[in-house]
């Protein structure tokens, strides 16, 4: 698997991700069912930079409640996934805990990061550059 993004986006813009499959055969992962939403499957978005790793915090997102079936991820030799993530979205540095409800949660400041995407057997990492407006 490649992971392709932009060399740079402005902090506030989502940033394009694709999984591309270079390897000579297809991806497969079984994914299992789920309860509600906040079980299905996401790949998880991680961030390392000054120093740190900066993972999602999304204690604050509301989960849906319907039953999520299980399924296949397939991604065929030489086709991709594409989706977005948002740079604004909130962060947990480190080990840190996410915030009480209603305290600000942080974000991602400008500078060099290495953007790694992984699950589903996959762990793929690329540099990008979250700019200032």
């Amino acid at each position: 698997m490649e992971l392709r993004l932009p060399e740079s986006v402005v902090v506030g813009e989502a940033i394009p991700i694709e999984l591309v499959n270079v390897d000579d055969h297809d991806h497969a992962f079984s994914l299992p069912g789920a309860s509600n939403g906040c079980g299905a499957f996401a790949f998880r978005v991680t961030f390392r930079g000054h120093g740190t790793t900066y993972k999602e915090d999304r204690s604050a997102i509301g989960c849906s409640q319907a039953y999520v079936p299980p399924r296949w991820l397939v991604i065929a030799k030489g086709e991709s996934m594409k989706w977005e993530h948002e740079s604004s979205s909130p962060v947990l540095a480190g080990s840190e805990q996410p915030p009480p409800l209603g305290k600000k949660q942080r974000t991602l400041q400008a500078g060099k990061y290495t953007l790694t995407v992984s699950g589903a057997n996959i762990s793929v990492s690329a540099p990008i550059t979250l700019r200032s407006k």
